[in-house]
């Protein structure tokens, strides 16, 4: 079945109706046979993914045909480089861009590009920086603000916005106007040559010029995001799904990842402030702390984002800090690692958040004792004894709640509790 729908798309190329009900079944099918590695070779050796792009190439202006390929498109890469990797090569990146910005406002599309998005994106590096080059991220925000509503957008959008920025990488401003995009694009081919340093003795040389060449106009995408209308796009989507986790897992990561602006990179010192900021002003907190309320139980991974943030914004200064215990935000990071206490990285978050939570508060660092955060710290670190950064977040809270004029008997619970074994 699935070699006739690819030989009929073939054959009637210009027949909307027979694009559509081709790239439909080859969809279907998809969907119920990819879901092994085995079978995803075999789909992949077929052609399949040449039979989506001429569908999508051939009928730009047609939603129909634009939803059912691109649907399609993304079930056949997901989870396979080689499809990836040949979609790629054969103009799939462009396709879903011009997809994004041919049909806004048709939902069915936007919903289908943004999932092609992700899957192209996830684990290809040239990719995502094509993609940001061509403008994707602007798009999948547009998106997402357009179609606040729809349940489905907001989901496969944020996993987008998630997967263009993986392992937060800068990107070249590849395509852009300007003398930048002029610089950006005559040494995009070199970041990748392999530059012999033992036959060459220029090759370091030219190694750090090009990379410090394409730093000076590169852009950390969270950056990016936040100027362009990320923070509220996230928590747009936080507050109109309140109830729905898949939508509050992507979304409170993608605010995290934007809130951790300035965190470790070398930007202005202001930057990473003023986008904490944004967050706060525009009711961040509140919000970040109502989906830990109504999700905590369920998701380690939403409580991570969510205590994430938390901890960045407790980091900004002595007021946001305050106003973050008087919210009672240390009750819900206490109960986060009460609630997932074998899960290692929120072991590690929920220590630094309480840390940054605590910072010159005598009273917050008081408040978070008495909610009993020290047997699950002691339980913590006993538990992940091998992991480095859990001993140090662990021991770094403990040295805070320790020290604190006046602490005696905290100091008392701590031996009392096996502290010092």
């Amino acid at each position: 079945v699935l070699e006739i729908a690819r030989d009929a798309a073939h054959c009637h190329a210009q027949e909307v109706e027979i694009q559509r009900c081709c790239c439909n079944i080859i969809t279907w099918l998809t969907g119920d046979y990819g879901d092994h590695a085995e079978s995803r070779s075999q789909l992949f050796a077929m052609g399949l993914v040449a039979t989506m792009l001429e569908a999508l190439a051939g009928h730009l202006q047609m939603g129909v045909v634009q939803t059912v390929a691109l649907e399609g498109l993304s079930l056949l890469v997901r989870d396979f480089s080689d499809a990836r990797a040949d979609a790629a090569s054969n103009g799939a990146l462009e396709l879903c861009v011009a997809a994004l910005s041919t049909h806004p406002a048709d939902v069915s599309v936007q919903r289908s590009a943004c999932a092609a998005v992700r899957d192209l994106a996830t684990g290809e590096v040239l990719s995502r920086r094509r993609l940001v080059a061509l403008g994707a991220p602007d798009l999948v925000l547009a998106a997402l603000v357009l179609h606040v509503t729809d349940i489905d957008v907001q989901e496969r959008g944020l996993l987008a916005l998630l997967a263009l920025a993986e392992d937060g990488q800068r990107v070249p401003l590849l395509g852009v106007d300007g003398p930048l995009g002029g610089i950006a694009e005559a040494l995009g081919p070199y970041q990748e040559e392999e530059l012999d340093e033992d036959t060459d003795p220029m090759a370091l040389k030219r190694k750090v010029i090009v990379r410090s060449a394409l730093a000076a106009v590169s852009l950390h995408l969270p950056t990016r995001l936040s100027a362009r209308g990320g923070v509220a796009a996230a928590l747009a989507a936080m507050r109109t799904h309140a109830a729905a986790l898949e939508v509050q897992r992507p979304a409170s990561a993608v605010l995290r990842r934007i809130a951790a602006v300035g965190a470790g990179h070398k930007l202005p010192s202001s930057s990473g402030a003023a986008v904490r900021g944004d967050i706060a002003a525009r009711g961040g907190a509140e919000v970040v702390a109502e989906a830990m309320r109504a999700h905590g139980a369920s998701s380690s991974d939403l409580q991570e984002s969510c205590c994430g943030i938390l901890g960045l914004m407790a980091a900004s200064g002595l007021t946001m800090r305050s106003d973050l215990v008087a919210l009672g935000v240390n009750e819900l990071v206490v109960r986060a690692l009460q609630q997932h206490h074998s899960a290692v990285e929120l072991q590690v978050v929920v220590c630094s958040t309480l840390c940054s939570l605590g910072l010159d508060l005598p009273e917050s660092q008081a408040q978070i004792v008495e909610l009993g955060a020290l047997p699950l710290v002691l339980q913590t670190l006993r538990a992940s004894a091998d992991d480095e950064r859990v001993q140090v977040a662990g021991f770094i809270l403990m040295q805070q709640l320790a020290a604190r004029e006046g602490c005696a008997a905290v100091r008392a619970q701590m031996v009392e509790l096996g502290g010092l074994e």
